[in-house]
C-alpha cells in the first residue's frame, strides 16, 4: 500500500495543526492540536464541550476512527506524536483513547508531567512515550525521528517521518531570532540531507517579511530595563510555559535595583527547567495560594519561597516587578497602582485581539491607568525566515500550514501544494504539483 497523508486541521488557522499519514495499515497523526476558527461556533470556560462528539459535531475536532474515547477500540496501529506542548498542538489530548502511544521529546514530557502536577495540563491518563531526540522509532513501515528546533519552549521538535515510499519533514513551530537559532539551523540541514518529498512548514507570520519590527529574544532584557527605569508601579504577563524567559526578568530587575514577584506556577516550572541560580531571589504572589496544588505547595515549603500578598505591594510600586496573569488582574484592585504604572506583555494570555479576553485586559489596565507595553518576542519566524528554511531544505514539494494566509508562502524554484482540509494525498500528487510563479508569489505579497 502506498502511502497517503490527510490534513484534519491547522490549514486555514494558526494552530491546531493535525495530519494523518496512512501506509501499509498503519496510521501516524501528528500533532492533537485544538484552536478556535473565527468562523465556527466556540466553546469557552462557560459553555464547556460534554465530549469529543460536541466539538467534532460543531466543527472544532476533526473525525478519525480508533482516536478519540467512545470510539472503536485502538488496534494497535495508530501512533500519535507531538511536535510540542502548546496548546494549539495539544488541546484535544484530554479526548484521545489512554492507551494509544504518545512521541515526545524529553522536555515536551517533562512538561506535560509538571503541568498535571501544578497548573493548566490534561490530568488525563496518557500514554507517552519518551523519545531522545536523533533516536529513530520505528512503527510498522514508518521510521521516525525528532530533532530540536528553537520556539518558544522546552522540548520544541520538528520531525523526519520515512516510509517505503515517501520521505516527509514537519517543522512544528520553530524561529530563527530566539536564543538557540543553531537548533533551528541543523534542523535546516539534517532536512535537506534527508531529501524530502514534502515539507510541511508553518506560516504562522507569513504577512511579516522580516524581524524588523519585532524583539528577538536577547532584545527583552535591554527592553525591560529601560522600561523598568521610567515605570512607577511594574507588572507583567509572559507564558509560564516559556521558563528560559525568566533569567531575562531576574537579570532585568538585578539592573533596576526592584524585586521579582511570580506565580507559584511560574517559580515551580522555572525551577523544574532552569533552577535559580547564586543570586536569584524572587517572591512568590500569594492571592492565589488557596488554588495551589498539594506538589505546587510541596515545593514553595521545600524551596523556603517567600511570599506575598497584593495589599502588600500597596504603597511600594518602585520596589517590585510583578507577573500578573489575566487572571489575577484583580488584584490590582488591592494594589492600587500609581500613576505612571506600566504592564508589560511577553506573550501571556491572551496573546492578541483575536482572544475575547484581549479587550477586557485592556480594559482593566485603563481603569487603573496602568500603560500596556508590549515587549515580548514571537516565537514563529518572519515570512523570509521561512522562506530562508524552504530553500535549505529543497522538498520535492512544500505545504505552508498553520497560518491564515498560506498563499503568501514559497519560492519559485520549489513545488508548492495549498493543502485541502480533509483531501487525501498521496505520491501523484507530489509529482504533479508545479512551481508557484513569481508573479503569482508577488501578488500573495503585495500589501
Amino acid at each position: 500500500m502506498s502511502t497517503q497523508f490527510t490534513l484534519h486541521g491547522g490549514i486555514d488557522t494558526i494552530g491546531g495543526t493535525i495530519i494523518a499519514v496512512m501506509c501499509e495499515g498503519h496510521r501516524l497523526i501528528f500533532d492533537m492540536g485544538r484552536v478556535h476558527h473565527a468562523k465556527l461556533p466556540a466553546f469557552d470556560a462557560v459553555l464547556l464541550p460534554r465530549s469529543i462528539r460536541d466539538l467534532q459535531h460543531s466543527g472544532n475536532a476533526p473525525q478519525l476512527h480508533g482516536v478519540f474515547q467512545g470510539d472503536e477500540e485502538w488496534d494497535g496501529k495508530t501512533l500519535l506524536a507531538l511536535s510540542h506542548n502548546h496548546l494549539d498542538h495539544t488541546g484535544l489530548l484530554p479526548y484521545v483513547q489512554p492507551q494509544i502511544p504518545i512521541l515526545v521529546s524529553p522536555d515536551t514530557h517533562h512538561m506535560m508531567t509538571a503541568l498535571d502536577l501544578v497548573s493548566d495540563g490534561f490530568r488525563k491518563p496518557l500514554n507517552y512515550e519518551e523519545i531522545p531526540f536523533g533516536q529513530v522509532r520505528e512503527f510498522g513501515p514508518f521510521r521516525i525521528l525528532l530533532t530540536p528546533v528553537d520556539h518558544d519552549t522546552p522540548g520544541a521538535s520538528a520531525m523526519l517521518i520515512e516510509t517505503p515510499d515517501m520521505r516527509m519533514v514537519y517543522s512544528g513551530d520553530l524561529r530563527l531570532h530566539g536564543l538557540h537559532p543553531n537548533w533551528t539551523e541543523d534542523f535546516a540541514a539534517m532536512a535537506s540531507a534527508f531529501e524530502p518529498d514534502v515539507l510541511w512548514i508553518e506560516g504562522t507570520r507569513s504577512p511579516a517579511v522580516n524581524n524588523d519590527n519585532i524583539l528577538k529574544e536577547r532584545d527583552i532584557e535591554p527592553a525591560l530595563v529601560e522600561g523598568l527605569h521610567t515605570a512607577t508601579g511594574a507588572y507583567f504577563t509572559f507564558y509560564p510555559r516559556h521558563p528560559e524567559r525568566v533569567h531575562s526578568l531576574l537579570n532585568a530587575v538585578k539592573a533596576t535595583s526592584r524585586t521579582l514577584v511570580l506565580t507559584a506556577e511560574s517559580a515551580y516550572l522555572f525551577d523544574e527547567f532552569e533552577g535559580p541560580t547564586a543570586g536569584d531571589t524572587f517572591l512568590l504572589l500569594s492571592d492565589d495560594e488557596q488554588t495551589w496544588s498539594p506538589a505546587l505547595a510541596q515545593r514553595v515549603k521545600e524551596r523556603g519561597w517567600k511570599t506575598i500578598s497584593s495589599r502588600e505591594l500597596h504603597g511600594r510600586d518602585r520596589e517590585f516587578f510583578v507577573q500578573l496573569p489575566y487572571p489575577l488582574l484583580g488584584s490590582l484592585i488591592d494594589i492600587k497602582p500609581a500613576q505612571g504604572s506600566k504592564f508589560f506583555h511577553m506573550n501571556g494570555n491572551p496573546l492578541g485581539p483575536h482572544e475575547l479576553a484581549w479587550d477586557n485586559l485592556h480594559r482593566w489596565l485603563q481603569y487603573f491607568g496602568v500603560d500596556f507595553v508590549y515587549t515580548g518576542s514571537t516565537g514563529h519566524g518572519s515570512r523570509s525566515d521561512i522562506h530562508q528554511l524552504i530553500s535549505q531544505i529543497n522538498p520535492r514539494v512544500v505545504m505552508p500550514i498553520h497560518s491564515l494566509q498560506p498563499q503568501r508562502i514559497g519560492v519559485s524554484h520549489i513545488a508548492r501544494i495549498l493543502p485541502v482540509l480533509g483531501k487525501a494525498y498521496t505520491q501523484s500528487d507530489l509529482q504533479t504539483a508545479g512551481c508557484p510563479t513569481q508573479a503569482e508569489l508577488d501578488a500573495a505579497n503585495a500589501d
